[in-house]
């Protein structure tokens, strides 16, 4: 995003990130509110703040209507910024997190932020890891089990099980966000012109394995459709 000015920045942040969370929400609540059984208190226990390029969403919520809704939103905010042209890498972890505001700013801190950090850091395309801890901290009897029967549902796919590629060149096989239900992705040039949209620089090596391995999750979520 180097090639843009600070005010090309602005609008591209507040298009593909802002309208999008502004979007999200509203309709997730629409959606969940007319389903007696799940409601949206779990909705409104979300804490969502960007700082640059970097999007933190914290789930207060703890149990598995929590998680599914994290997951959710995860999903939405994966496809819309691909589809917006701000493709996205990211890590959903379990563990404490803290905001502490003051007269001098926000601060967010934990080992839940640390955990994210470093699941994201290490990926190799656009997507995001979900921690297999994530699933072992439910305690709900009705949560045994959530991760497989996620993984095989056929319709509202939020996770699929896949050879996740890394920064290191090894591949993981890891539960994963499914980013790829969206009307504004219909390809694979879709997806790929994601990395060139706002002017950004494509040409490195390092993008293009990142854009090839993002095709290829992309593709093989089309040939198990």
């Amino acid at each position: 995003m180097s090639r843009n000015s600070h005010e090309d920045l602005l609008e591209i942040y507040d298009f593909a990130l802002y309208d999008t969370i502004e979007t999200v929400l509203p309709m997730l609540k629409l959606i969940y509110g007319i389903m007696p059984t799940l409601g949206t208190k779990e909705i409104d226990t979300l804490e969502i703040y960007i700082i640059s390029d970097s999007v933190i969403i914290i789930q207060k919520d703890t149990s598995m209507k929590g998680f599914l809704y994290l997951l959710a939103i995860s999903r939405i905010l994966l496809s819309s910024s691909i589809g917006g042209g701000i493709p996205l890498r990211g890590g959903i972890s379990v563990d404490e997190v803290s905001v502490l505001k003051n007269e001098y700013g926000t601060t967010i801190l934990g080992k839940g932020l640390t955990k994210a950090y470093e699941i994201e850091n290490t990926q190799s395309w656009a997507g995001a890891i979900v921690s297999h801890e994530c699933f072992e901290f439910l305690k709900e009897p009705e949560a045994k089990g959530l991760a497989n029967r996620l993984c095989n549902v056929n319709n509202d796919i939020l996770i699929r099980k896949f050879d996740v590629p890394f920064r290191n060149g090894t591949k993981e096989n890891k539960y994963v966000i499914e980013w790829t239900n969206y009307d504004l992705i219909k390809s694979e040039q879709d997806v790929i012109s994601s990395f060139s949209k706002h002017n950004k620089n494509c040409e490195s090596e390092r993008v293009q394995t990142i854009i090839k391995n993002t095709v290829g999750f992309y593709r093989w979520i089309q040939n198990r459709s």
